[in-house]
């Protein structure tokens, strides 16, 4: 059963370790609330650290004083996996400087890999990156010295057709930006320009028994029509209601 929370509650749900899942498409849906939350936790407890974040898209604002830029420059993430980084400001710079592992993986492969998951499997098969960069046969996803992780994307053969085969680590917690919250728990995403990955990733989150993290506009006591309800209640462990952004 769901919780409302303020943001600074729910952001105590992150633990140590844990590999976060970002719904997001660059600055679109950016749950920033949460992001504050975890940079203000950080800086006061030194924790939660050794982080991992997946993105399929990315999740820069081109400010580096907002969003994850501060506590990832703090030191609280040990490994960024996304498809974009142009956006992050100061973290793009911070990769080339081997502060920690970044892995730049094709944004579809992502997606397919963060479904798989929700359906109990542990990777993605596509056709998606062969014989370009991110083949571990050319140079592999990782863009920096220090990103040397070989289980991300291997080359394999499935009856005489060649893949590649993409594999995240186990995502734990989901951070998400709906735009309302039913009595239910339920999320809909009526002003959102899009919903991503969101049921994906919060089922890939139950499905590795972690938490799902949701921050909404506002909460609404008519219950969510079925097909309005892009994740059910039952998968939300806690909703944060923050005043929209401009």
């Amino acid at each position: 059963m769901y919780e409302i929370m303020n943001a600074d509650e729910a952001i105590r749900l992150i633990r140590d370790g844990d590999c976060i899942c970002v719904n997001s498409f660059v600055g679109i849906e950016n749950p920033t609330e949460l992001h504050e939350a975890l940079y203000r936790r950080y800086q006061k407890m030194q924790s939660p650290m050794h982080l991992t974040i997946v993105s399929s898209a990315g999740f820069g604002v081109w400010d580096d004083e907002h969003n994850a830029e501060g506590y990832i420059r703090e030191g609280a993430v040990d490994k960024l996996i996304c498809s974009h980084f142009g956006a992050m400001m100061s973290t793009k710079k911070l990769v080339l400087e081997d502060r920690f592992e970044a892995y730049n993986l094709p944004l579809g492969c992502i997606s397919h890999a963060i479904r798989a998951q929700a359906g109990g499997l542990p990777g993605a098969l596509s056709k998606v990156g062969l014989d370009i960069f991110v083949d571990p046969r050319r140079e592999g996803p990782g863009i920096n010295r220090i990103s040397i992780d070989d289980s991300l994307v291997k080359h394999v053969e499935v009856d005489g057709n060649e893949f590649l085969y993409y594999k995240l680590p186990k995502i734990t917690i989901a951070m998400i930006k709906g735009t309302a919250a039913d009595r239910k728990g339920n999320i809909t995403f009526d002003d959102m320009f899009m919903s991503g990955d969101a049921l994906s990733i919060c089922q890939a989150v139950k499905a590795n028994r972690g938490k799902v993290i949701v921050q909404v506009d506002r909460l609404v006591d008519t219950p969510s029509r079925p097909r309005n309800a892009i994740i059910p209640g039952c998968l939300v462990d806690a909703i944060v209601v923050a005043e929209p952004e401009e």
